[in-house]
């Protein structure tokens, strides 16, 4: 997959997931999707411009983050390691889309908040248990 591929097919999921979850994008927002600094196009430039004067950066943000964080939890697990290779393929590069990607949070992997409170209980027993054999040898 080449950075351009790779950079559409982003786009192409996060503008369908928003449409999906009922989040309207506008064609400046869609274009912002597009945005590198590395080489912009004039397109961008005016998309960028448009976008800096007219719109709130953080709500656009957020309604992206929201749109990925929802595309992901719909993915199949090919559809997962698709976008995983998109994003392979523009790491390293400066593409607005991976700070969006980046900012809507990696998904946590099954049974991962389940671990972390089987490992705090944990903690908190071997405290518990040092704190009473301390306390006992008084």
């Amino acid at each position: 997959m080449t950075a351009r591929e790779a950079k559409q097919y982003l786009i192409e999921r996060i503008v369908s997931s928003a449409k999906a979850n009922g989040i309207l994008l506008s064609d400046t927002e869609r274009e912002m999707l597009s945005f590198t600094e590395s080489d912009p196009t004039a397109e961008m430039l005016a998309a960028n411009e448009e976008f800096e004067a007219n719109y709130d950066q953080a709500e656009f943000e957020r309604k992206i983050g929201r749109a990925i964080r929802n595309l992901r939890q719909r993915a199949t697990p090919d559809e997962q390691q698709r976008w995983n290779r998109a994003l392979t393929a523009l790491r390293g590069e400066d593409h607005y889309v991976l700070a969006l990607v980046n900012a809507a949070g990696a998904p946590r992997p099954r049974g991962d908040l389940l671990k972390l409170l089987l490992t705090a209980i944990a903690i908190a027993a071997v405290f518990s248990a040092v704190v009473y054999i301390l306390a006992s040898r008084r």
